[in-house]
């Protein structure tokens, strides 16, 4: 259940990054760097996504973390 939830909350983390990054013209013309940052943040998201699929037990135990820690880091 606890990988069923985290992986949900990380596809939905991801799905609404890109959507953010392609489709807000404004965060690009007035922030750039914000949205590199996000990219950065999509990515690591899509690494931890992969490694919760194949159940890679460190960062089965961090992810968590880094999905409450998220959205501070911008």
């Amino acid at each position: 259940m606890r990988n069923t939830v985290l992986k949900s909350f990380l596809c939905l983390s991801i799905l609404f990054s890109l959507a953010l990054l392609v489709s807000d013209a404004e965060l690009w013309a007035a922030a750039p760097n914000h949205a590199y940052a996000l990219i950065i943040l999509t990515i690591i998201d899509s690494l931890i996504l992969g490694a919760v699929f194949v159940n890679r037990e460190p960062l089965l135990r961090i992810a968590p973390f880094w999905e409450c820690l998220r959205p501070f880091s911008c």
